[in-house]
């Protein structure tokens, strides 16, 4: 490798909201721009990082939920080219990679290390971010709100690269799959579970327990952790009852074992 081309991170940006009302919530297209200003900052470059984010070449966007499913589909319009809306905000005039997609920000990363190293790319911008708490919030209290823009272009979307997630729902199951209603993460991490359950001999109550010592680790570091939503350091035994506040959500996980889309958060690096 040409040693003046060695990729390198040169900032990192995180925003998570959990106190904001729906009408000062913000979209998601707002999230990724704080975390983006974040990450400029983060860099040390002059004047906030303004001159780095200029000469940005390619801006990649992790695709959001509601471009990936259709019960996520917001009702509060869509970004048309999300990368594009990022990169007028931030002054990337020259930005001309322009991708939208993929499900694993680790191989997004290498594909920015690549172009980096291959002397196709000089700066690159990676972000994602949700709102779907803000979203929540904003639905139940009868609010319109506009998150949707149109730009001249649409993104790059990696289509045909085997390390990202199709854009079209039927491609993402087996008929099989969609045939027994196995057409969710929860529903696919519950039967794996069950059967490393299996494997290693465990009772359903047993492999509970276990799992909620792992949790509660888990929490632990939440609890210190301004960035984390759930921050109240819950103990195994509070992850592992089963009551009306922590239900099985997809058995044999109760509901703090669980992941929860409905947060407001964003990250970015360049």
């Amino acid at each position: 490798m040409d040693k003046t081309r060695i990729p390198v991170i040169v900032g990192t940006g995180q925003v998570t909201d959990t106190t904001s009302k729906p009408e000062e919530g913000r979209s998601p297209l707002q999230l990724m721009h704080d975390a983006v200003k974040l990450a400029a900052a983060d860099s040390g470059a002059q004047d906030q990082g303004a001159a780095l984010l200029r000469g940005l070449d390619s801006v990649t966007v992790i695709r959001l939920f509601a471009d990936t499913l259709p019960r996520f589909a917001s009702p509060f319009g869509k970004l048309a080219n999300a990368p594009w809306s990022i990169a007028q905000r931030v002054g990337a005039a020259n930005a001309t990679d322009l991708v939208q997609g993929g499900d694993s920000q680790v191989v997004i990363l290498a594909r920015a290390c690549e172009r980096i190293a291959q002397g196709e790319s000089q700066a690159a911008l990676v972000v994602g971010g949700e709102a779907l708490r803000t979203e929540l919030a904003a639905k139940r209290a009868g609010l319109q709100l506009q998150w949707g823009e149109d730009a001249p272009t649409t993104p790059n979307q990696l289509t045909g690269v085997r390390s990202f997630r199709s854009t079209r729902p039927e491609d993402m199951y087996t008929k099989a799959e969609e045939k027994h209603g196995m057409r969710s993460a929860i529903a696919m991490y519950a039967l794996i579970g069950q059967a490393l359950r299996h494997a290693a001999g465990q009772t359903v109550d047993q492999y509970r327990e276990a799992s909620a010592k792992l949790f509660a680790r888990f929490a632990a570091v939440a609890r210190d952790n301004p960035l984390a939503t759930r921050r109240k350091g819950y103990s195994a035994e509070q992850i592992a009852e089963v009551n009306a506040e922590n239900p099985f959500v997809g058995f044999p996980y109760t509901k703090l074992m669980t992941a929860s889309a409905f947060v407001a958060q964003s990250a970015a690096f360049i």
